[in-house]
């Protein structure tokens, strides 16, 4: 089964650094599609204010996720000395 959309619901607003407001936005769940060609729901979290609505988005390409992954720091590249 291939994830075909994430699900996502609309969070609280926000100022961003331009200092316009922005709306977060909270991965509920995906949609897949099955052998027969169907589609089928998994949901995940449901986010404590649901209003009920949740947008069908396509997924973001595995690549540019893979990249904002590596650019983070993970466990394997921290200094090995400890500082005390």
């Amino acid at each position: 089964m291939a994830i075909t959309h994430d699900l996502l619901a609309g969070g609280e607003n926000y100022v961003g650094k331009d200092g316009k407001e922005r709306r977060k936005w909270i991965r509920c769940g995906v949609v897949v599609e099955t052998k027969n060609g169907g589609q089928a729901i998994k949901l995940e979290t449901i986010p404590v204010n649901f209003d009920g609505w949740l947008q069908m988005k396509e997924p973001f390409p595995k690549d540019s996720q893979q990249t904002s992954a590596k650019s983070s720091t993970s466990f394997d590249d921290m200094e090995s000395d400890v500082p005390f």
